[in-house]
Order: structure tokens, then sequence, then C-alpha cells
């Protein structure tokens, strides 16, 4: 039976192996409203970048796909080997956002029944203030049994209209909406990263380069 919770589209890189890393992407609404933003297929791209690196270090990498109907979630598991990443662009090429609401803690569960082996789990989604509850307790569960790195994409329209001239009474509301909703959202990601610096904010162009370098730094530190 598909679980109707399929999780995030991610990448894998196998660490019970002892070397892999999962990338969890979400695709449900909160990617789907940024559209406009190119957000989930500049995810997607992010994910292939870290699937190559990981695959050159001698990691397994799969994928999982979360926030879609129950028929829609893909799973990718986890391999080596010079033909995974054409498969698991095969996967994932024509991923796109759905209005289904991501469950975090659903899809934090169906992980860790797919994936038995400790691995490093990346987390790829669209933060906001309102979910960081059920984030935080889908979090604490995957870090249970993984290792765990949180990517969130900034909004380019977000920044875009916090930074527009002040030309009128419109603009001016606009402007003061933009700069309250990136505060809040920058607050509540910051209550969350203080319980583990393992989280990275980023603009959507920036973040596979991100992912990359956090990748390095925990390879370098031995963590995986």
């Amino acid at each position: 039976m598909t679980n109707p919770y399929a999780p995030p589209q991610a990448a894998v890189l196998d660490i019970d192996d002892p070397r892999a890393t999962t990338t969890l992407a979400d695709r449900g609404a909160r990617l789907g409203a940024t559209i406009l933003d190119g957000i989930i297929f500049t995810a997607m791209n992010a994910v292939m970048l870290l699937a190559y690196v990981a695959l050159r270090q001698g990691d397994a990498v799969g994928a999982m796909t979360f926030g879609t109907p129950p028929d829609q979630g893909r799973w990718f598991e986890p391999a080596k080997g010079v033909r995974t990443l054409n498969a698991l662009m095969g996967q994932l090429y024509d991923v796109q956002p759905t209005p289904t609401h991501a469950d975090y803690v659903a899809a934090a569960q169906d992980l860790l029944r797919r994936q038995r082996k400790r691995a490093l789990v990346v987390v790829i989604t669209n933060f906001r203030d309102e979910s960081s509850t059920e984030l935080g307790y889908a979090l604490r569960l995957l870090r249970s049994r993984h290792l765990v790195l949180l990517a969130s994409l900034r909004e380019r329209t977000v920044g875009e209209m916090a930074s527009q001239p002040l030309v009128s009474g419109d603009a001016a509301i606009e402007i003061a909406g933009a700069h309250f909703y990136e505060q809040s959202t920058r607050d509540a990601f910051t209550r969350l990263a203080a319980r583990d610096a393992l989280m990275v904010s980023s603009e959507p162009a920036r973040l596979g380069i991100e992912l990359v370098n956090r990748y390095h730094a925990l390879k370098r530190a031995g963590t995986i």
C-alpha cells in the first residue's frame, strides 16, 4: 500500500555503510506557493549536485518525496555506482509541487521505516513560522537515528517586495508586510537553530553550494 505521506524529494547517501546521505525535499503547498520562484526546480538541482558529490566520495545516494497525494510520492532506494546519478535523475526530473499539506511528522516516520541504516538526512523545505513546532518534532524523530541537516529556501519574491521603491501607499504596505514576514520567519528559524546548528537558510540559487559546503565540512570533521 502506498503511504499517503510520501516524504519530500531527497537525495540519500547511505550512511550506515557507514557513508550515506538522504535528502528529504518538500513538494507540498509550501513550495507550491512559490512556484513562480522556481524553488522546486532549484531544490531538485541542489539534490542532484549533492548526489553527484556524494557519489564521488563513494557514498550511496537515494531519494524520497513528501507533500504529495498518496499515489505521487517517490522513493529511490539508496545506491552507489556510476549509473546511480542517471537513475536518480530519471526519478526526479519531472517533479512538480502540489497543493497538498506537507506533513513533516508523517514524512519523518515514513523515512524512518524506509531508511533503516544511519544516514545524513538533508531536509529541504520552505520554512514557515507557523510550522516550527511540527517541524521541530519531525527533526527530533529523525535525529533518533540519523544525522539531520535542515535546509530552508528563502523566497526571492519576498526579498524583492521588501526592497522595492517606496513610491505609494500600497507599496508602503507591501514593504512593511514583507519585512514583518522576513523577521518573524528569521526569528522562528533562529529559535529552531538554537537547538541544533546543522541548519542552513539559503537563497534558492545558492542552495546546492551551501549543501555541498556543509557536506564537505561534515566529512572533514569525521561526522560522516
